[in-house]
This record gives C-alpha cells, sequence and structure tokens, in this order.
C-alpha cells in the first residue's frame, strides 16, 4: 500500500522550552511532510501526570511560544493548499481553557489495560471517581448511565463562573484532571480560563522567567520507572524466593 494511504495524520508533540524550541517546530513540520502527512499537530505538552512533575522544565516562556509560532505561520504559508498545519499552544498563556476531551463523557472513552473505562486517559487520579470496569457492566451502560461518565456531563453540575459562562457550551469549564491538579477540586472552573478565581496559579507561571539549567551532570527531567543506577552501582539483589 502507498505511504500516502498509510499515514494521512501526524501529532508530533515536542518541548518547546528546550534551547532549540524553534527549529523543533521546523524540523517536526519538515518530518511530517517527510511522510506524506496530510495534517500535522504540533502540540506542546500539556501539564497532567509526569508533565506536571516536570513542568518547570517543560513550560516554554512566551518569547519561546511566539518565535516557534512565527515558524509555524511560515509553514502555513509553504504548505497551503498541501497539508494543514495544526498549532496547540499550552492553555496556560491564552485564558480560554480548552474543552476537556471534546466535552467530559460526550465524544470519547478510554478503556484501561485492567477494563477500566475512563472518560479520559487521565481522570483515573480525581479522587472518589467510581471508575466502571468493561468485566462488569456493558461499555453502554457504562456510557449512557455510570455515575463515573455523568459526574462532569454537560453543564447541570457547573458552578461559579462556569455556571453562567455563555461558553459553557463550548469548553465545558475546561480540564477537570487540571482543575484538580492545580486546586485539589476537580469541580471548580478550570485555572486556565482568565475568568477563574484562581487563574493567577496559571499566570505566575505564565509570566515567570525562564527556569535555570540544572546543574551539571543533574537529569533534566524527573523519569517514572526504577530507580536509575550509576555505572558502578551495583544492582539490588532480590531476596530469595
Amino acid at each position: 500500500m502507498p505511504r500516502e494511504n498509510l499515514l494521512n495524520n501526524t501529532n508530533l508533540l515536542f518541548d518547546p522550552g528546550a534551547p532549540q524550541h524553534k527549529r523543533l517546530a521546523d524540523r517536526a513540520a519538515a518530518v511530517g511532510v517527510a511522510w506524506g502527512a496530510e495534517r500535522i499537530e504540533l502540540a506542546n505538552v500539556q501539564f497532567y501526570g509526569w508533565a506536571l512533575r516536570n513542568r518547570t522544565t517543560l513550560l516554554p516562556t512566551r518569547d519561546q511560544l511566539s518565535r516557534a509560532g512565527e515558524v509555524v505561520e511560515r509553514r502555513r504559508t509553504e504548505l497551503a493548499g498541501t497539508t494543514e498545519l495544526v498549532w496547540v499552544v499550552p492553555d496556560y498563556f491564552d485564558g480560554v481553557p480548552k474543552p476537556c476531551m471534546g466535552g467530559w463523557g460526550a465524544v470519547s472513552l478510554t478503556v484501561a489495560p485492567d477494563g477500566g473505562v475512563l472518560p479520559c486517559p487521565a481522570a483515573g487520579a480525581l479522587p472518589d471517581l467510581d471508575v466502571p470496569n468493561v468485566r462488569d457492566r456493558t461499555l453502554g451502560w457504562i456510557w449512557r448511565s455510570s455515575p463515573a461518565f455523568n459526574r462532569f456531563r454537560g453543564t447541570e453540575w457547573m458552578s461559579g463562573p462556569c455556571s453562567g459562562c455563555p461558553r459553557r457550551e463550548t469548553d465545558f469549564g475546561g480540564c477537570r484532571c487540571q482543575a484538580h491538579a492545580l486546586t485539589g477540586d476537580p469541580a471548580r472552573t478550570d485555572p486556565a480560563c482568565a475568568l477563574s478565581p484562581d487563574h493567577a496559579l496559571v499566570r505566575a507561571l505564565a509570566e515567570a522567567p525562564p527556569a535555570d539549567p540544572p546543574p551539571a551532570g543533574a537529569p533534566r527531567y524527573v523519569y517514572r520507572g526504577p530507580v536509575r543506577r550509576a555505572a558502578n552501582e551495583p544492582a539490588t539483589q532480590r531476596p530469595a524466593p
């Protein structure tokens, strides 16, 4: 099968906070074009899970975003009529929250390896979320009737600035996982929204100067997984069974 029939959409996630951020945007677009993609999405990382742990390193400055955006606009002009180029900016910067997965329980679901079904891939981190499982219920019941999928579905659950906002049917109050990560309450307005009473949390981060580089020899990122050992450090022996 021709390559162009195998790959029509390319999603490229990169770190614009890196020193080579402007060059990365240009190279990422070039890779998608070389692969024959009809649509390329250049997505800045969203700060959930381990990305949140590494936010200080990953979060770009406004100047870095501006310069990378200039590259994107140039590439859009060059690729007009052949390749669609999508530029996803971190929602800490524009004061407008992104709709949570197109709306909580509105268009998509995630089935985890253990059979748990989530309204979004990160929703398992929310407290008191009664996660349904395909081993116990059908997907149809889970989608239509489970407490988890109805918890933040629609707009009835909203309070504060969201309840009367004209954008409530567009952004659905923003991301529930981000609201929980930043405020401890998944039902609060996403702090990425300029109308949120917690917006100062992200505004301060967006306006902060670039983070200092780590000391020489120190890791740039916090990694998950097994503890990393020095080259000359012996592996820890497991006790005999």
